[in-house]
């Protein structure tokens, strides 16, 4: 149909051309020093118009041809990007797949094109096995392949840097980088490596917004830190920092209440737990204290007597701090109390002791049997 209607106009066209030639001829004259050319109009335009639309289209064939290195060139840079792409894509699901050897051939490949550089560059480092200068080189080439990369290159840097202990770089680099997660947990990181107690407890903030919470290698860490100090200058400071627990923090405090050497300080961190806290962990620390003050802790024991009467710890913390002053008796109805309120390797343990000393080693070696059951 299309067809039949484009030949219906041609041929209508070609009729009211050759009408118009017939009718009126005309003619054209182009002399050129001894030469001359003349025409009728009708042939003379169809001529032009022949010749510009013949200069057109050489034109384009000139153009196109001048043109055709540069498009092989880009056929070629296209290509290859293309293959870049292909290799880099193929580099970071190996790399998800824990295949970092085959991953790495693909991403070497995949960093010699600029446009997949960084990204390649970046994966690099972070799955390489390379020594810390050499991962230190893609992290460079990761910051000259663009602004984009800086950022995670420079984060890369300071991972290396922390576990290195090359502390003041790393300090001084986290110091220009957004805070966020990854940020945070590496100013955590650091800040238990050099000791710094005070920033660790002012980082509390940043760690609860990040949904942070520490591992037991960071609480490691921490006890570790506590067991090298020679003063309690030292260990107050530590204690500062034990905001970062966000309140999962009682073995350390304990720990801390152990190394402190001014027992009446440590007395009263303890007293203060119990009042927000009365924990079995915390009224054992209490009672295991000492000697040095003693009756201090008695009286205030008694005074906890109608707040915590239904509380078995209590009850196996009084009889603890009965038994040490001397008073087997309350320490052996405190134990039984504490007993009858529910069974605790602790009171079963602390009971056999008592038992021993007043020589009735059968019922004592019945409470350390029950301990075991208790642990088992």
């Amino acid at each position: 149909m299309k067809v039949a209607v484009s030949m219906l106009i041609v041929v209508t066209v070609a009729g009211i051309v050759g009408t118009l030639i017939a009718r009126d001829p005309g003619y054209i004259l182009i002399v050129y020093q001894d030469y001359s050319l003349q025409t009728s109009l009708w042939v003379g335009l169809f001529l032009i118009i022949v010749l510009v639309t013949a200069s057109y289209f050489l034109w384009g064939l000139v153009h196109s041809l001048i043109a055709f290195p540069e498009r092989i060139s880009n056929w070629r840079g296209e290509k290859s990007k293309s293959r870049a792409v292909q290799f880099l894509n193929k580099g970071l699901a190996l790399s998800l797949a824990g295949q970092h050897d085959r991953a790495m051939r693909f991403l070497v490949k995949a960093s010699e094109h600029e446009t997949t550089q960084g990204s390649a560059t970046l994966l690099l480092a972070q799955i390489s096995s390379a020594d810390v200068d050499a991962r230190k080189l893609m992290w460079q080439s990761a910051i000259d392949a663009g602004q984009d990369y800086v950022t995670a290159a420079r984060l890369g840097l300071v991972k290396d840097a922390v576990a290195s202990d090359e502390f003041a770089f790393a300090q001084e680099s986290l110091d220009t980088l957004p805070v966020n997660g990854a940020t945070t947990s590496l100013k955590l990181e650091l800040y238990l490596k050099m000791g710094k107690w005070k920033d660790l407890a002012a980082l509390t903030k940043d760690l609860v917004k990040y949904a942070i919470t520490l591992t037991q290698d960071h609480k490691n860490s921490l006890q570790a830190a506590l067991a090298g100090m020679q003063t309690d200058v030292e260990r107050h400071l530590w204690r500062s920092a034990l905001s970062i627990m966000q309140g999962d923090d009682e073995a350390l405090l304990v720990a801390y209440c152990r190394n402190v050497s001014d027992q009446d300080i440590a007395e009263k961190v303890l007293r203060q737990e119990i009042d927000k806290r009365p924990s079995p962990v915390m009224f054992i620390a209490y009672a295991d204290l000492g000697q040095p003050n003693l009756p201090v802790r008695v009286k205030q024991v008694e005074s906890w007597a109608g707040k915590f009467a239904d509380n078995a710890a209590y009850r196996c913390c009084a009889g603890t701090l009965y038994y040490l002053s001397g008073r087997p008796e309350l320490a052996l109805a405190e134990y039984q109390k504490s007993l009858e309120m529910g069974s605790s390797a602790e009171a079963h343990y602390r009971l056999a002791l008592l038992l021993a000393d007043r020589g009735d080693k059968q019922a004592s070696m019945e409470q350390f049997k029950l301990a075991l059951k208790v642990v088992n």
